[in-house]
């Protein structure tokens, strides 16, 4: 006697893609999804100012009153050719940028810091991963 077997096929993604909609040098809209593996991480900017603790001043220190973050996004691309690496360099040089974070689109815009991206190209077939860090163009104030 045999039982049935049933296979169940889960998403083909491994990681969350985070789709980035860019304009190219002709004006119009294109989409990217950086499908390996993406990092987000937060940089916090604290603002202090001296405070004494007591009337001789002798435990003087500074006390954390205020401040600002922003979050910042470390993308990876997949394994790209020549020609999609060159296409794909039109994301750094764009202007605008829009992240797609959990199927919503951000209503600001973001800031490729250009300073960060790199090509890492494999030996054997020479398919090149584009590395590169997008901030959103705000920040957040602490109180």
């Amino acid at each position: 006697m045999s039982e049935p077997v049933f296979y169940r096929i889960g998403p083909c993604e491994r990681f969350d893609s985070i789709p980035v909609h860019f304009i190219n040098k002709f004006g119009g809209i294109d989409t990217y999804a950086f499908t390996l593996k993406n990092r987000k991480r937060a940089n916090v900017q604290r603002d202090t100012f001296g405070y004494n603790s007591d009337v001789y001043a002798t435990l003087t220190y500074d006390k954390v009153w205020a401040g600002s973050y922003d979050y910042i996004y470390a993308l990876n691309s997949d394994w790209l050719t020549d020609a999609e690496s060159e296409w794909l360099i039109e994301l750094v040089r764009s202007s605008q940028v829009w992240l797609e974070l959990d199927g919503q689109l951000e209503p600001l815009e973001a800031v490729v810091n250009a300073n960060q991206y790199q090509f890492v190209t494999r030996r054997n077939d020479q398919l090149q991963q584009l590395q590169i860090e997008i901030a959103l163009a705000y920040k957040n104030n602490i109180l």
